[in-house]
């Protein structure tokens, strides 16, 4: 396993889905929900068919598996491993309902090493970055693979949240974000808006399988 953590701060959010913060919603005047197409007209970079999205569900809790804190981590995390074909992440998310919910990058590296030993599978390689810089997420969408993100603001939302979401698109001036509380949406934000949306909590965070993405889609 080869993982990287480039540390900007002392301590990190435990990221759960939808855990409101009582901020007013700040309007995205340019950011809209819709298809896989950019408001530019580009097409997606990573198209992940609707058929492969996941819903996010919550691990242990007071009524069982499901019922706590969200695992929008680690169902972005199986989500770029359908997109990327990595077979050791298959379950992630089901088996994670039997633990504590809520992320945050230490916590990855001890699921995953315990999930992969439970299934007598190596661990798969993967990347951890913490900080600002977009450049990492822009070159794993140039390579075909679909980074897993920190997400503060979206369209739709009430205000702002703490959320982990996928990177479908970064180009032309257009994010692209996957939402697992909203299978079959994708999120389009520029970049002044992607970026405080990424750094919503001072800094962002990414995990990405650096397992080969899938070929390139024939061309007519």
């Amino acid at each position: 396993m080869r993982t990287a953590h480039v540390l900007f701060a002392t301590a990190f959010l435990s990221y759960a889905a939808l855990a409101q913060v009582p901020f007013p919603e700040v309007p995205f005047p340019g950011a809209s929900t819709g298809g896989p197409v950019a408001p530019d007209g580009t097409p997606i970079q990573v198209e992940l068919p609707i058929s492969l999205h996941m819903k996010n569900t919550g691990g242990i809790g007071p009524r069982g598996p499901g019922s706590g804190s969200g695992l929008c981590v680690f169902t972005s995390i199986e989500m770029a491993a359908r997109w990327q074909n990595v077979p050791e992440i298959d379950g992630l998310q089901k088996w994670m309902t039997r633990k504590p919910g809520g992320g945050y990058p230490s916590k990855v590296d001890a699921m995953l090493k315990q999930f992969c030993a439970e299934k007598g599978v190596a661990v798969p390689q993967y990347l951890q970055v913490e900080g600002k810089d977009l450049e990492i997420l822009k070159l794993a969408l140039k390579t075909g693979r679909m980074p897993s993100i920190t997400t503060g603001y979206l369209p739709g939302y009430g205000g702002r949240i703490a959320h982990m979401t996928c990177l479908a698109h970064a180009s032309g001036g257009w994010y692209g974000v996957l939402d697992n509380n909203y299978p079959g949406r994708w999120a389009w934000l520029s970049e002044k808006e992607f970026i405080r949306s990424y750094t919503a909590f001072g800094q962002g965070w990414t995990v990405v399988l650096l397992e080969s993405p899938p070929p390139p889609a024939p061309k007519e």
